[in-house]
């Protein structure tokens, strides 16, 4: 009996193995297979032949939902709404770009901003040095903050430190960042009573134009209230 049951198993598999030859083969031709879902107990030893005819048509065929996938995990956001009507293939390599599928906007560039700050720290160049040697471009920044204190009624910044702050600050970070559309530089001020603040300077693109932004404070080196937004510019100058 038991030899019997030998050779029907023998036989069943000669059989399997015939039907997944012949399957392969209806593959390869490009003839239509019957769709019917293969059965359980059959499934696990049909991965080799089915994942193999798969293979050959995997580069030929793109599902919309695959491109589209792609697609959007490529896409990235960036400092400036101007960057936006800009090529891809345009981006300095050397550009931070994070998926703006994962992170919301407000949160992206403070995200990028402090990354750039801890990884691009380095010795100031002749343009970041100018610039940090700017007084008023500080002073801007430090009335624009004090404007937006009195404004969302934060009491913490009165007019009074407002005079220190302004008579003590101290460019303690620097970083730039070459871009399609000019060149960011990115300034974190020390203002005294444990504030700094960062500051963002766009250059634009064969011309002598600053557009300066504050993005937001520091207390201590904790991320405060969001004062400001990347499209809430402080003021702009021409040198």
């Amino acid at each position: 009996t038991s030899i019997n049951n030998i050779s029907e198993v023998q036989n069943y598999d000669l059989d399997l193995h015939r039907l997944f030859k012949i399957a392969r083969k209806s593959n390869e031709s490009r003839q239509s297979i019957d769709p019917k879902p293969i059965s359980a107990s059959t499934k696990e030893s049909a991965i080799k032949s089915s994942t193999i005819s798969n293979c050959k048509v995997a580069n030929k065929i793109k599902p919309s939902n695959i491109l589209s996938s792609s697609t959007s995990e490529s896409e990235t956001e960036t400092f400036d709404n101007e960057s936006t009507n800009s090529s891809s293939s345009n981006y300095n390599k050397n550009k931070i770009k994070t998926s703006s599928s994962t992170i919301p906007k407000h949160k992206l560039i403070k995200h990028q901003y402090q990354q750039i700050i801890i990884k691009n720290d380095q010795d100031a160049t002749p343009e970041i040095q100018k610039l940090s040697e700017q007084p008023e471009v500080i002073f801007s920044a430090i009335d624009a903050l004090y404007k937006k204190h009195q404004e969302h009624k934060v009491h913490r910044f009165t007019e009074e430190n407002r005079e220190k702050h302004i008579a003590n600050w101290k460019v303690t970070k620097y970083a730039e960042e070459k871009v399609a559309y000019g060149t960011n530089y990115f300034l974190k001020v020390f203002i005294g009573d444990g504030l700094y603040l960062h500051i963002r300077v766009h250059r634009h693109p064969n011309q002598d134009k600053y557009d300066f932004y504050a993005l937001h404070e520091t207390i201590k080196h904790n991320v405060a209230t969001c004062v400001f937004t990347e499209d809430d510019p402080l003021t702009y100058f021409n040198y």
